[in-house]
């Protein structure tokens, strides 16, 4: 039986892969608490863009 190892460049991508799902966490995470923020009444921007903002940031980070 033969045993195969990964190479250097698959735990590189493995390792990439990861953080970029721990950065879009961490990201949506901030973007929804600054969402909340963003809620005032003083400030003219549409509630859906605030619910939107998120996802959307998150989606645009594991793109890059």
């Amino acid at each position: 039986m033969q045993v195969r190892y990964r190479t250097s460049k698959a735990v590189e991508n493995e390792l990439a892969t990861g953080f970029r799902g721990e950065f879009g966490a961490f990201l949506f995470g901030l973007i929804d608490a600054l969402a909340l923020r963003l809620q005032v009444p003083a400030i003219p921007i549409p509630h859906q863009f605030l619910l939107m903002l998120p996802s959307l940031s998150t989606i645009m980070a594991l793109l890059v």
